[in-house]
C-alpha cells in the first residue's frame, strides 16, 4: 500500500553556535593640557560600547569602545576632575559554522578593570571585556503535513516555531543631572585623607 504524502515547508531560525570569550584592552591616558596635574585618583569607571557586527565565513567579530572616566583631585586646586577618554576595542572569534547572511548578537562588557597612576600627568589603563556571542541561522524545513489518502487513520501533533526576521540593536542614552553642594568638597577631602 503506497501513501502519497502532502508536504509543506517553514522557515525556522536555529543556533548555531554559543560561546564566550575575551579581550584585553590597554592604554596610557595623558591628562589634557587644560585640565591640572592629578593629586589622587578617586575612581574609575569603564563601559564596553559595540559599534560594528562583522560575521564572514568561520568568523565572528566586532569592534567598538571602552569608554572611561577617570575621576581625581588636582594637585593646584580643590574639587574634583574627570577625564573622559574612549579605548579601541575590538574582538574576534572562530566560529567554524559561521556564514555570511547569518545573525548575530553579542553582549559585551567590561569585567575587570586596573589602573595605575604612572605621574601626575599619565595613568595607565587595563580593561577585560568580556563578550558573549550568539550565532543563528534561518533554514528551510520540510515537513510532512498529510497524506491524499483520506481512509487512513493520521495522528497530527502541533509545534511551535520561530524565525528571526529581522534583528537590530539600538543604543540608549540616559542622562541625568546632580546637584552638588558647596559642603561635597570638604566631604571629599575628608574621606580622600
Amino acid at each position: 500500500y503506497i501513501m502519497n504524502e502532502i508536504k509543506s515547508s517553514v522557515k525556522l531560525s536555529e543556533n548555531i553556535y554559543e560561546g564566550i570569550g575575551q579581550s584585553v584592552c590597554q592604554a596610557d591616558i595623558i591628562v589634557p593640557d587644560n585640565m591640572p596635574d592629578i593629586l589622587k585618583i578617586l575612581q574609575v569607571s569603564a563601559v564596553a560600547q559595540k559599534e560594528n557586527k562583522i560575521i564572514s565565513k568561520g568568523k565572528i567579530s566586532f569592534t567598538g569602545k571602552i569608554k572611561v572616566d577617570i575621576i581625581y583631585m588636582p594637585e593646584s586646586m580643590s574639587g574634583v576632575r574627570c577625564i573622559k577618554y574612549d579605548i579601541p576595542l575590538s574582538f574576534a572569534e572562530n566560529v567554524s559554522a559561521a556564514e555570511e547572511g547569518m545573525f548575530i548578537a553579542i553582549d559585551a562588557k567590561v569585567v575587570h578593570l586596573e589602573y595605575q597612576m604612572v605621574n601626575s600627568r599619565k595613568i595607565n589603563v587595563k580593561a577585560i571585556v568580556e563578550a558573549k556571542s550568539k550565532v543563528t541561522a534561518n533554514k528551510n524545513i520540510e515537513y510532512i503535513c498529510g497524506v491524499e489518502d483520506l481512509e487512513v487513520q493520521m495522528r497530527e501533533k502541533h509545534i511551535k516555531a520561530s524565525s528571526v526576521v529581522l534583528s537590530a540593536e539600538k543604543e540608549v542614552i540616559t542622562k541625568e543631572d546632580i546637584q552638588i553642594p558647596q559642603a561635597a568638597e570638604n566631604i571629599i577631602k575628608l574621606i580622600t585623607d
